[in-house]
């Protein structure tokens, strides 16, 4: 696959063929095949990366003339990273990039054509919309980690402390209330993912930790609709990535449902 990664100055160019050279050299059974590499600098390719994201992917599809080719976007926050960590950022969205045509296709398809609305008038509009594709995108995480999970120590024990504080961060909690339901799920499915692939002990002591005490607190925040919630944690964090055959499954639930969340008053 030939890749394209985008960075938002001319100046990170350098420090980008570098990152991905480390990246290819280091990595054990790298993920995707990655023998051509394009550096641009056309900020429109990524406009759609979140603001706290270091790093995004996504498989473009072939054209009548171009061919198809996978695009990394790189945020500035990517080049404050040590190069070990570089490395690893770039190991999880070349593993995207695998899943994105392959076995979680279902779900990528919906978040590739997904009509973002653009006339978000207030906050909780804003903050809906981005929590909603979060949870979309959370089959993803789900994938991308156990894949790398599986590959040898020497790669998958960095990767996992890596992401140690994507398990354990609770994010902004302060606005929107009437989401806070959804974040609390979305905090205790990735405690949960956490304690899936979590090997070191002291991390998973910590994990265990959280896990009972935002499933505590969700139990209590749910009523009856714990019944609903309880089936989507079930299906998320069974996501399996190992076979090559597509997952019919999009997991689009949750997403469906906070989309249609009206906002307050």
């Amino acid at each position: 696959m030939r890749v394209v990664l985008n960075v938002r100055a001319e100046r990170y160019r350098e420090t980008a063929t570098n990152a991905w050279r480390t990246f290819v050299r280091s990595v054990v059974l790298p993920p995707i095949g990655c023998s051509a590499l394009v550096i641009a600098t056309d900020e429109r390719r990524c406009d759609g990366t979140p603001q706290r994201a270091i790093a995004t992917a996504e498989a473009v599809r072939p054209g009548r003339v171009l061919p198809g080719y996978g695009l990394i976007c790189l945020s500035d926050a990517f080049f404050e990273l040590v190069e070990a960590r570089q490395t690893l950022a770039l190991l999880h969205e070349a593993v995207h990039l695998r899943l994105y045509d392959g076995r979680l296709a279902a779900n990528y398809q919906i978040i590739r054509q997904l009509n973002r609305r653009i006339d978000q008038a207030t906050e909780f509009e804003r903050d809906r919309d981005d929590l909603a594709i979060e949870m979309l995108a959370f089959a993803q995480e789900v994938g991308v980690d156990k894949f790398i999970a599986a590959l040898p120590e020497g790669t998958s024990g960095p990767y996992l402390e890596f992401r140690a504080h994507f398990y354990r961060n609770r994010y902004d909690q302060a606005r929107s209330p009437s989401l806070a339901l959804y974040r609390l799920f979305y905090r205790l499915l990735r405690a949960e993912l956490g304690l899936r692939v979590a090997r070191d002990p002291a991390q998973r002591e910590e994990l265990q930790r959280l896990q009972r005490q935002y499933d505590a607190e969700f139990v209590a925040a749910a009523g009856n609709d714990l019944p609903w919630f309880r089936t989507q944690q079930e299906r998320l964090l069974n996501v399996s990535v190992d076979t090559e055959d597509p997952d019919p499954d999009a997991y689009r639930e949750l997403f469906d449902r906070i989309s249609g969340l009206l906002g307050p008053g």
